[in-house]
């Protein structure tokens, strides 16, 4: 009788075959020369391209879920394509064959590093060498082509003499992982304040009307908030922006809807609509303590109104018309006076506490959907963001026009965002485009991070060492993390 074979047996075996078929592959991938490494380190990037791995992982890397392993079929194929590729002597074949395998093997991974960058991948996986044009034609193309929505016709020129110059330096952020197993979506296209950062390693974003949680070291995602149905008694919500912070997780919906979740147990803080008028989306909401230190959630509706609630019962404290709708608010750091932007080229200074008007900040030339307070040499300053692709910098003290301007690159100015420790400035734009400014140079020198697709939302860790970026591009979409530079060559790429 035969001896019997145990699964961990067949499987050891199976990967003996595989890994003799990989130093097989891989000598043919040094006689090519295409990435100048010795046999052994072209096998070990082979391997990491047809993502297999032995029991217990590749390389002493374990994943989480388990690495993809070759199917019979599969294994037969490899085989097949070794002796194909050694009969036809290789180097134009194995170019070929490489980059289908390194497009398969974006595809299926979860994560692309700074490593795979460095090795020549793209760093959301676009294959550029297998279409017709590099991706610098490309970039140039989109420049040229994109269409930024606005609603006025005000000529964008009229801003030029506040346009403060730029200097480009890349030492800021650097490059560390595109994590391509979360999928960000957005609902409305002025809307981008979709991902929020609480942890270095703590990540919450929307993805299709659910409000999910993502672990980044071990990629694991949990649903927070799901509002698909009607599990909240407010009917089904279509998020249009969400809030995270002090235990809560917060979701504004198309109808009103302001629905609240604690993060300890999961349990429901409030769910409601605070607008029952036609056009009451939720614009932008935020959860921050007032000037009393009681944690109050701040709403901002297409109805006119900003509400502020009570953060646990979800009671209106304040309310608060205005004369256009409203897309953003910032509270100040002493919690006494709130920034209102909105469907206007001018932006309000107001109490927080009664809401009554102290200053107006015009100088816009069409709708700003963001702001945030600035760490400032003297005071905090207000920034506005706006569809005219600027943002505009105010000392709240002299308020009849800005000190200056900042231009984007190509699109409107969705999210406006300042490090915790007050040191950065990140400018989101709708598509393709973020700036990082250096706040302690008065914003006179900038990163600029250059990717492709629509941009959901901006983070920054609690401890500013971390910028997340969260792009919502079905096939090469994903988030992008950063970390504080230290002159590591990634920060200088042209990514």
């Amino acid at each position: 009788m035969a001896d019997t074979v145990t699964d961990g047996e067949r499987e050891a075996e199976e990967w003996g075959e595989v890994d003799s078929l990989l130093t097989a592959y891989a000598r043919l991938v040094d006689q090519a020369g295409q990435q100048s490494l010795s046999v052994e380190s072209a096998r070990e990037y082979i391997a990491e391209l047809l993502l297999l791995g032995p029991p217990g992982g590749l390389y002493g890397y374990n994943t989480e879920p388990a690495v993809p392993r070759l199917s019979s079929s599969e294994l037969e194929d490899l085989r097949t394509e070794c002796l194909d590729l050694e009969e036809a002597g290789g180097v134009e074949q194995f170019e070929l064959e490489v980059e289908e395998e390194m497009d398969d093997a974006v595809r299926k991974s979860a994560n692309i590093s700074s490593t795979d960058v460095l090795r020549g991948m793209d760093m959301q996986g676009i294959p550029w060498h297998s279409l017709q044009f590099r991706r610098s034609v490309y970039r140039s193309e989109r420049l040229a082509t994109f269409d930024s929505f606005r609603n006025l016709t005000t000529p964008l020129s009229e801003l030029d003499p506040l346009v403060q110059p730029v200097a480009m330096e890349s030492g800021f952020f650097r490059f560390t992982h595109t994590h391509r197993r979360v999928h960000c979506t957005y609902a409305h296209f002025q809307l981008r304040r979709l991902l929020w950062c609480t942890g270095s390693n703590s990540l919450y974003y929307m993805q299709n009307h659910a409000l999910h949680h993502y672990y980044v070291p071990t990629g694991r995602v949990r649903t927070v908030m799901d509002l698909r149905g009607n599990a909240f008694a407010v009917g089904r919500t279509t998020v249009g922006t969400m809030a995270v912070g002090h235990g809560l997780c917060v979701a504004g919906g198309f109808r009103g809807q302001v629905v609240a979740t604690r993060l300890g147990d999961g349990s429901t803080a409030f769910a409601r609509r605070v607008s029952l008028a036609e056009d009451a989306i939720v614009n932008h909401l935020d959860v921050l303590p007032d000037s009393q230190g009681t944690v109050c959630i701040y709403s901002s509706c297409n109805d006119e109104f900003v509400r502020v609630l009570n953060a646990e019962s979800g009671a209106t404290m304040l309310q608060t018309k205005y004369d256009w709708c409203v897309n953003a608010t910032a509270l100040s750091p002493d919690g006494r006076i709130l920034a209102v932007t909105g469907d206007s080229c001018s932006s309000l200074l107001v109490e927080a506490s009664s809401g009554v008007k102290i200053a107006s900040l015009p100088g816009h030339r069409d709708y700003n959907f963001s702001c945030c307070w600035v760490a400032g040499s003297s005071s905090p300053l207000v920034a506005t963001g706006g569809q005219d692709r600027c943002v505009l910098m105010y000392d709240p003290r002299f308020t009849s026009q800005p000190l200056f301007a900042l231009r984007g690159k190509m699109g409107a100015v969705r999210s406006i965002t300042p490090s915790p420790d007050g040191r950065y400035l990140v400018v989101g734009e709708s598509a393709d485009f973020a700036r990082v400014y250096d706040v302690g140079k008065q914003c006179q020198t900038a990163q600029e991070i250059d990717f492709f697709g629509e941009l959901c939302g901006v983070a920054i860790s609690p401890d500013s060492q971390r910028l997340f970026l969260g792009l919502a591009d079905p096939t090469y979409g994903g988030i992008l993390e950063y970390k504080i530079g230290d002159g590591n060559p990634l920060c200088s790429l042209n990514l």
